[in-house]
């Protein structure tokens, strides 16, 4: 059924389109809803950058300088935030592993073994009926050991 909703043709870097498309298989969706469903979520903070980038055009050119050091500054801010976020999740994402792994009796040597999908689970083993949230972003339990390494070394 047609829709009277605006369309939006992207491109997209050949590993982003991967990723939406693993996690639109993993949830039985279309990577269309998955990609309107985020925009969606972050629609109300890009409204509020697109009020302070117009604020920021008419500007006199001397306040410029200190609009850009102020969004500077509350990008320094946000960025621990961002990287806390990302842990939770990662951590979250390890957890849900171990679980999984933990009620079908799996161990690593058992995962490496035949039947692998790619993902870190035997396909044999997989849930089929059950679907993720729409709120899982793929997150990989290589991400979060590269995330642990990090924290580490700083």
């Amino acid at each position: 059924m047609p829709t009277i909703k605006p369309r939006l043709m992207l491109t997209l870097e050949p590993e982003t389109h991967a990723t939406l498309k693993r996690l639109a298989t993993a949830q039985g969706r279309p990577m269309a809803s998955i990609v309107s469903e985020l925009l969606g979520e972050v629609s109300p903070m890009l409204g509020r950058v697109s009020e302070a980038l117009e604020s920021a055009q008419k500007a006199e050119q001397g306040m410029k300088a200190s609009i850009k050091r102020a969004a500077e500054e509350a990008e320094e801010d946000l960025r621990p935030l961002a990287a806390m976020a990302k842990a939770q999740f990662d951590h979250f994402a390890l957890e849900v592993g171990r679980i999984v792994d933990t009620r079908q009796g799996s161990t690593p040597e058992r995962r490496r073994g035949a039947g692998r999908t790619g993902t870190g689970r035997d396909a044999r083993s997989t849930p089929r009926s059950r679907k993720p949230p729409t709120s899982n972003t793929g997150a990989t339990k290589t991400q979060a050991i590269d995330s642990k390494r990090i924290r580490r070394d700083a």
